[in-house]
């Protein structure tokens, strides 16, 4: 119930306003822009609903202690897509889920969104790769690797804002 909540309020602002929290009514098929592959998603939306609770209680700390939370957060993300339960919205609440993953194991907050987004072709053709060919070992590589880029936009962003931070920090201290 907490991750339709969140998708709730993920939708809250936006238009459409109708699939906010609401699950999907139907079997997906994604066509694939580079071939016109047809995937038909794995889960029926019969067992949406099972499946998203299941998923709640699979990816709970506790059950991952021994294995890397990156490892964990990276299938979080993947497992989210893959069995992709709402009408709208999936692929912002999956990468929202491995953040929120991500700060659940207290790792600080990263630009990860943004360098998703500057890798946007290579980021689906992983998620293509972890879900078509049940390949999740290369969807974590790339998460890896994305993670490894906004450690660094991380680094460049807080050199590039220091400046301004300490220039706010002297005129309210004053």
């Amino acid at each position: 119930s907490t991750l339709v909540e969140v998708h709730a309020t993920l939708l809250s602002t936006l238009p459409g306003l109708e699939r906010a929290a609401r699950l999907r009514a139907r079997e997906v098929r994604i066509r694939s822009p580079r071939d016109g592959h047809i995937t038909i998603l794995e889960i029926p939306q019969p067992e949406i609903k099972d499946a998203l609770s299941t998923y709640a209680m699979a990816f709970d700390a506790a059950l991952w202690r021994d294995i890397h939370p990156l490892i964990r957060c990276s299938l979080g993300c993947l497992q989210s897509l893959r069995m992709a339960p709402y009408s709208d919205a999936t692929g912002r609440m999956a990468r929202l889920i491995m953040q929120g993953l991500m700060h659940e194991s207290s790792i600080p907050t990263l630009p990860l969104a943004a360098v998703l987004e500057w890798n946007r072709s290579a980021y689906i053709a992983s998620v293509n790769r972890g879900i078509r060919q049940h390949d999740s070992l290369a969807f974590v590589r790339f998460a890896l690797s994305a993670v490894e880029q906004a450690i660094v936009a991380g680094q460049h962003m807080r050199q590039a804002i220091k400046p301004a931070c300490e220039q706010g920090r002297n005129s309210f201290c004053r």
